[in-house]
C-alpha cells in the first residue's frame, strides 16, 4: 500500500501545477475516521500542517488523528511534507497521531504539551525533528518510527517527557516510552550521537536515550529471534529472547555485529542481516538454509616457510589474493591442474582469483589472517563440482578441490582423499571423512565426472586397515590403507620426496589405498630417502579380523598385529623397496589353519619344491592352489592339483594360498 501511495505522491511532483501564493489555507485531517478541517501553510508546491503560530485543529479535539498524504486546494494537490511549529501544541485530548509518508520534517514544539497523547507513528520519509517537538507528554507510551536512518534533531531537548511546563528545566524520562524502529536501523538508533550546531558540543542523540527499543513487525523480514548486541553468537544475553537459536527451528535476524568463535557451530533455519554483520572465526561454523547470507570467514596463517595450507575460498564470490593480503611477506600460492605442465601453477608467475570450492596450496613466512567476505552457500543444498581428467597427464585425474560451505562437509559418495599431515608438510590419506571449513582435499577422478559435497553426515560401513608411518618418533609422515570389499584404489601422491613412502604395488602403479575382499597377501613397499628408525602403526580398533600379520621380508620378522599393532624397523638407503607383506583374513570367522612359515621348517607346511614342481604334502581333491608374486599378482591358479610346475616362474619369493572351502592356508616359498 505504501509503495502505491509513494507512486501517487511522486506523480504529483511531475504535474504542471499553478500554485497559490504562499500563505495559510484550509485543508483536512482525519479525526477518529471522520474528516475535519485543519490549517495548512502553502509554501511553493508543498503544504505544511499548521500555520506556524497555533495548533492546526481545535485544541479540544478528542481521539486519533491521521495526517493525509496531500491536500487539494483550488483543484490542485499539495503534498504534505512538514509539520509546522506548534502543529498540535496543547491539543489536550488527542490520544494518537499518525503522519503520512512524505512528511520529512516535524517542526519545533509540534507535539509539546499534549497530556493525553499515547502513541505517535512517524513515516519512513522523516529526516529531521525540530527542538522541543516531544516535550511535556506524560502519557506517551509508544513511538513507531519507520525511518531506517534515524531522523536528525536540531537541539538536545527533543525528547523530554516530563510533566512540568515547557519553560522548566527539561529532564529525559524515556523509560516510560517504547521506541519501535526498523530492523535495519536498530543499531543506528541505539548509537547515534548529536552535535549541537550552535555550541559545537557532542551528546548522545535523543534516540539513544531510549532504553526500551523494539524491532518493528512490519519489516518484511521473517524472524523469531534477534541478535541485538555486538558479541559472540553463543552468548544468550546477546539475543532478545535470552536464548541461543536452535536448528532448524529459529529464523534469525542479525542487527548487531555477531562473532562465531573457534570451536562453535552456529545453527539457524534462516538468517537475515539488517545493519549488522557476521564474522566466522577460524574453527567456527555456520549452518543456515537460506540464500543471501553474507559473512566474513577468517583463516589464521602461522608464519613458517615450510608450513603448507591446503585451503579453499568458502564464499560464493571470487576473492582477490591481493585484497585478502595473501601476497604480503615471503609467500607462495599455487593451484593444481594435472593437465598442465608443471601441474602446480604459481600465482607469482600469473595472477588468479580464488574460486569457491577450488583448492589452493599456500605458505607464508609471516603470520597472517585471511578474511574471505561474501555470500555463503546454503547448507541444505548439495554442491556439485566437475572433476577434470586427462589420461595423458602424469598425475592423471588428480583434482584439488575444497569445502564450499562454512561448516563441516562430506562427500555424498564414498571415496578416499588426501589432506595435510599434522606437520602440514606432506599430504596423507585423510583419517576420517569430515572436510572442515576452508579445507581443501586432493582426490583422483577415474574419468571426467562430478563430485557432490553435502553437509549431511553419511554412514560409511566399510572396514579398513590404516597403516601409519612415522620417523624417529615424530609426527605422521605417510600412511596407507587397505579397504575390505570391492572398489578402486587411490594412487600415491606426495609433496615432498624426502619423506618415507608407503605404498602397494599394483598393475605397475603405486597405490596409497588398495582393496581386498578375500584372504589376502598384500605386498607393501617402502621407500625412504633418509636413513633412520621408522615405525608402522596398524589401526585395528574397528576390525573384526581373526588374523592379521605383518611380514618383514628383510628381517623375516612375523608380527601378529592383533596382539602388537606396531612395528619398528631400521632403514638404510640401499634397502630394497619390496620390504613388507600384509597377510589377513577378513572373513571374521576362524584364522587360517597355518600362518606364514619358512618353507620346509614347520610341520604345518603344506607344500614343498622338488624337481621343478610345487608339490602338496597331502592330497586335496577339492582345493584350489594360488601362487602370488611379490606384486600381489596371482601368477598360477590350479584346481584339484597336487603339483604345479615352476618352469614359467621367475626366481624370487612367492606366496602360496591353498583354499579348501573355508579353510585357507598360506605359506611363503622361494623359487631358485
Amino acid at each position: 500500500m505504501r509503495k502505491h501511495i509513494f507512486l501517487i505522491i511522486s506523480l504529483f511532483w511531475l504535474l504542471p501545477l499553478t500554485t497559490l501564493a504562499d500563505g495559510v489555507v484550509t485543508g483536512t485531517v482525519t479525526l477518529n475516521g471522520q474528516t475535519i478541517e485543519a490549517e495548512y501553510y502553502i509554501h511553493g508546491s508543498t503544504a505544511r500542517l499548521g500555520s506556524g503560530y497555533n495548533a492546526c485543529i481545535p485544541q479540544y479535539s478528542i481521539g486519533k488523528v491521521e495526517v493525509p498524504y496531500y491536500i487539494i486546494v483550488d483543484g490542485y494537490p499539495y503534498p504534505v511534507t512538514e509539520l509546522s511549529t506548534f502543529a498540535f501544541r496543547r491539543c489536550n485530548r488527542i490520544t494518537e497521531v499518525t503522519l503520512s509518508e512524505g512528511v520529512m520534517r516535524i517542526g519545533d514544539f509540534a507535539f509539546a504539551g499534549c497530556p493525553s497523547l499515547q502513541k505517535v507513528t512517524l513515516p519512513s520519509s522523516l529526516t529531521s525533528i525540530g527542538t522541543g517537538a516531544f516535550i511535556d507528554l506524560p502519557a506517551l507510551e509508544r513511538i513507531y518510527c519507520y525511518a531506517t536512518t534515524p531522523p536528525t534533531w536540531e537541539y538536545n531537548d527533543v525528547f523530554c517527557f516530563h510533566t512540568d511546563g515547557i519553560g522548566d528545566t527539561h529532564e529525559y524520562h524515556t523509560d516510560q516510552v517504547t521506541l519501535h524502529v526498523p530492523a535495519c536501523g536498530y543499531r543506528l538508533y541505539r548509537t547515534t550521537t548529536f552535535t549541537n550546531p550552535q555550541l559545537g558540543w557532542t551528546t548522545p542523540d535523543g534516540w539513544s536515550y531510549f532504553n526500551n527499543v523494539e524491532i518493528l513487525d512490519a519489516t518484511g523480514v521473517d524472524f523469531d529471534i534477534i541478535f541485538l548486541n555486538d558479541g559472540d553468537w553463543n552468548v544468550a544475553s546477546n539475543w532478545n529472547m535470552g536464548v541461543v537459536p536452535q536448528y532448524p527451528f529459529n529464523n534469525v535476524l542479525i542487527v548487531g555485529d555477531v562473532v562465531i568463535p573457534n570451536g562453535y557451530r552456529a545453527e539457524a533455519n534462516k538468517i537475515s542481516i539488517c545493519g549488522g554483520s557476521i564474522t566466522i572465526k577460524d574453527g567456527g561454523q555456520l549452518v543456515h538454509n537460506n540464500a543471501g547470507v553474507v559473512a566474513t570467514a577468517e583463516k589464521n596463517i602461522v608464519g613458517l616457510p615450510d608450513k603448507n595450507y591446503l585451503l579453499t575460498n568458502p564464499v560464493m564470490d571470487e576473492q582477490d589474493p591481493v585484497a585478502l593480503d595473501m601476497t604480503n611477506g615471503d609467500y607462495s600460492l599455487y593451484y593444481f591442474d594435472h593437465s598442465e605442465t608443471p601441474e602446480w601453477r604459481n600465482y607469482q608467475q600469473g595472477a588468479f582469483n580464488l574460486l569457491n570450492g577450488k583448492g589452493y596450496l599456500y605458505t607464508n613466512g609471516e603470520d597472517a589472517k585471511i578474511a574471505f567476505h561474501g555470500e555463503l552457500n546454503p547448507t541444505n543444498t548439495d554442491i556439485v563440482m566437475d572433476l577434470a581428467y586427462d589420461a595423458e597427464a602424469y598425475y592423471a585425474g588428480f583434482n584439488l578441490v575444497g569445502n564450499p560451505y562454512c561448516c563441516n562437509a562430506y562427500l555424498t559418495e564414498y571415496r578416499d582423499f588426501y589432506t595435510l599431515n599434522d606437520d602440514e608438510d606432506e599430504v596423507v590419506i585423510a583419517s576420517d571423512y569430515v572436510i572442515a571449513p576452508m579445507q581443501a582435499i586432493l582426490l583422483k577422478a577415474l574419468e571426467e565426472e562430478q563430485l557432490t559435497f553435502t553437509t549431511t553426515e553419511p554412514s560409511y560401513e566399510q572396514q579398513a586397515i590404516t597403516i601409519s608411518l612415522t620417523r624417529d618418533n615424530a609426527n605422521l609422515c605417510d600412511n596407507a590403507r587397505i579397504r575390505l570389499g570391492a572398489g578402486i584404489g587411490l594412487e600415491k601422491f606426495q609433496l615432498n620426496a624426502d619423506h618415507g613412502k608407503l605404498y602397494f604395488p599394483m598393475d605397475d602403479k603405486e597405490y596409497a589405498v588398495a582393496y581386498a575382499d578375500t584372504l589376502a597377501v598384500m605386498p607393501m613397499n617402502f621407500k625412504a630417502e633418509n636413513e633412520g628408525v621408522y615405525m608402522l602403526y596398524f589401526d585395528t580398533d574397528s576390525l573384526t579380523f581373526d588374523y592379521l600379520h605383518l611380514i618383514d621380508n628383510f628381517t623375516e620378522d612375523d608380527v601378529d598385529l592383533l596382539e602388537t599393532p606396531s612395528y619398528t624397523f631400521n632403514v638404510e638407503a640401499t634397502d630394497s623397496e619390496d620390504r613388507f607383506l600384509v597377510v589377513f583374513d577378513p572373513s571374521g570367522t576362524e584364522a587360517p589353519t597355518d600362518h606364514l612359515t619358512e618353507y620346509g621348517e614347520s610341520s604345518s607346511t603344506f607344500a614343498f619344491i622338488s624337481n621343478g614342481e610345487i608339490r602338496l604334502v597331502e592330497n586335496y581333491p577339492d582345493a584350489s592352489l594360488q601362487v602370488v608374486d611379490m606384486m600381489g599378482r596371482v601368477v598360477v591358479q590350479e584346481d584339484a592339483m597336487n603339483r604345479v610346475s615352476t618352469s614359467g616362474m621367475a626366481k624370487g619369493v612367492y606366496m602360496l594360498r591353498l583354499i579348501n572351502g573355508k579353510d585357507v592356508k598360506v605359506q611363503k616359498m622361494v623359487v631358485e
